[in-house]
């Protein structure tokens, strides 16, 4: 199944990606139940003195310039024009989330004849919007599409990303993929296995229990559990998914999920954890399992309650008493010093530093590595306190005035995203510069040195003040936007006038250290990966318990959203000296060593004096 995302004007496929991040692709596989969910960014054909453009040009050009069919398209602003093209164009199969698409142009401009589209669509506005008014939006889908649903959020010009924003179209398009009344001509095709067992077990479960059995597709089936005995005061119901392979019962067993919409607080992880392993438990080869796993959960339920399930789930791992997750997350940040933090880095720094001589070293030449063919397109963020002059920076390294820049502040919220070009090093030409002036013409060109040009995303966040990896200053939203950057550039104040805040300083006072300034903003990153791996480490204890490698690939994971391979936390463990067999005995300086090393490794830090 195939995911089409079409950018707006002065964007491209790359930049619109970034901006919806790895959460979005993520939560729709999730959602729809289908981790082969392939997403496609293509980039608009015509190039405008603003950027790529998918409706300044031959709007035919466009058309033809992506793939012939889609499953689902999710187009912002001009590309959501497109994207209303391709649906109408019969080239979208199952659904369509079109974000604040301009009235013009209109299907006609396109060459399509369409009058109706029979096809879900959800309609994106944003309240705040001036460039395009919801009302124009929405009247616009509505023209094409009676039955076209609104999702209006509380933002300007964009296509948001927020829980409550992702929530949204994962609800929608779960119910849009299993709506039976799309038309013939919008269906997918898809195949599933199923057996005569499978077909036996259905039946049966549908006479079972009634209404609250539902089959959601040939392999998925959903029971709703008992709000019975010391469960009567569950406010909204718990459902069991059985996700049943094509070889069940014989030699597959079922994987289990529980879904609910209450709260965290209300229907602890720890309480689904149980209730899955209840109905693993009751698995038994070669006979059905969904029956038997139903009713292993509804006596866990009717017997013992949430919080009485919670806490034996919890006194049964043994979770460590030092890496726990706790409603304060204070004393593993308080178990190391600034001072023990600077040691920590200064030993990554040496570690990897040795690590690169010794490949320089090696036998392996450089320029034969770099003969391999492959795509990588970097990405950097800019980062330091407020009103340093970050976004005075990107607007001049990218050519443009999209960044807000004033004298106060917290003048950047959302972050700017831009292209730029840089120089490669000529130690990374594969062959030598004068064979590649002689024989190739370069995408990007050359500068005046004859280095190559190769694109750079660019990524300006809001400014981080001390505290920021607690939250303060909205700082917890600003550093993950850090999350998919492949490294950072630091701005710093080097005239001292400002203080931790960009607020000026008065003379009395004095100028800030430009070190202290370094310093502390790579301490407010360094503890907030702490915080977010800290938070999540129970279940790492909890696997190590059973499995190593189980632990090991949960560990990486708490990693995986800071655009990084699993190879790089797992090169940091060994140049931590740290032993992952031991895990479950890890303190909370442990901790913080790992992610001394990983954050050295994964964010290459270079300072900019302002």
């Amino acid at each position: 199944m195939k995911v089409m995302i079409l950018h707006g004007s002065r964007q491209t496929g790359e930049m619109i990606r970034w901006r919806l991040g790895d959460d979005f692709e993520r939560k729709i596989k999730k959602a729809l139940d289908n981790n082969n969910l392939k997403f496609d960014y293509p980039d608009a054909p015509h190039q405008t003195k603003n950027g790529l453009s998918w409706t300044s040009g031959d709007l035919s050009v466009s058309l033809a310039s992506v793939a012939q069919e889609t499953d689902i398209v999710v187009g912002f602003s001009s590309g959501a024009s497109m994207a209303l093209a391709l649906a109408g164009a019969g080239r979208v199969k199952r659904a369509a989330i079109i974000a604040s698409p301009p009235s013009r142009p209109g299907l006609e401009d396109w060459g399509v004849n369409a009058k109706t589209i029979s096809l879900p669509i959800l309609v994106v506005v944003g309240a705040k919007d001036e460039l395009i008014k919801p009302n124009e939006s929405i009247n616009t889908v509505r023209a094409v599409s009676s039955e076209a649903q609104v999702y209006q959020h509380p933002k300007g010009h964009c296509l948001p990303v927020r829980a409550s924003d992702l929530q949204a179209y994962t609800r929608f398009l779960s119910k849009a993929l299993e709506d039976k009344s799309i038309s013939r001509t919008n269906k997918i095709k898809q195949i599933e296995i199923t057996t005569p067992e499978i077909e036996d077990e259905a039946e049966a479960l549908e006479a079972i229990f009634s209404e609250d059995f539902l089959r959601r597709s040939m392999n998925i089936f959903q029971v709703t559990l008992t709000r019975e005995g010391k469960s009567k005061s569950l406010s909204l119901p718990l459902f069991l998914i059985a996700h049943l392979p094509p070889n069940y019962p014989n030699e597959g067993r079922p994987h289990y999920t529980i879904e609910t919409r209450m709260n965290g607080l209300e229907f602890p992880h720890a309480a689904s954890v149980a209730l899955r392993s209840a109905a693993d438990q009751a698995f038994v080869c070669g006979e059905p399992a969904v029956y038997s796993a139903v009713l292993a959960c509804n006596d866990l339920l009717r017997d013992q309650g949430i919080s009485e399930v919670r806490e034996s789930i919890v006194e049964e791992e043994g979770i460590t008493e030092q890496i726990e997750q706790s409603d304060d997350m204070s004393q593993i940040q308080a178990a190391v010093t600034q001072l023990e933090l600077e040691a920590l880095w200064r030993a990554a720094r040496s570690k990897l530093d040795e690590e690169i001589m010794h490949e320089s070293n090696s036998s392996t030449n450089l320029h034969k590595q770099l003969k391999t063919r492959g795509y990588w397109k970097l990405s950097v963020g800019i980062v330091g306190k407020p009103s340093v002059g970050k976004s005075t920076l990107f607007n001049a390294v990218t050519r443009s005035t999209g960044a807000k820049t004033a004298a106060y502040p917290f003048t950047t919220i959302d972050p700017n995203i831009r292209e730029a070009l840089y120089a490669m090093p000529v130690e990374c030409e594969p062959i030598p510069i004068e064979d590649h002036l002689k024989k190739q013409t370069l995408a990007f060109g050359r500068d005046a040195h004859g280095r190559r040009l190769m694109p750079v995303l660019l990524k300006d966040v809001a400014g981080l003040v001390p505290g920021a990896y607690r939250g303060l200053g909205k700082g917890n939203r600003f550093l993950n936007d850090l999350c998919d950057t492949d490294a950072l550039l630091h701005v710093v104040d080097a005239s001292g006038e400002t203080d931790e805040n960009g607020e000026q300083r008065s003379a009395d006072i004095g100028s800030q250290n430009l070190r202290d300034e370094v310093i502390w903003v790579r301490e407010e990153l360094h503890r907030w990966i702490v915080g977010n791996v800290a938070a999540k480490f129970n279940s790492v204890v909890r696997l190590a318990k059973h499995s190593i490698e189980l632990a090991q690939e949960r560990l990486r994971s708490l990693f995986g959203g800071y655009h990084c391979s699993p190879g790089l936390i797992d090169r940091a463990l060994v140049l931590a000296g740290l032993d992952k067999m031991a895990i479950v005995s890890w303190t909370a300086m442990d901790l913080h060593r790992l992610v001394a090393f990983f954050s050295r490794n994964a964010f290459p830090n270079s300072n900019c004096p302002k």
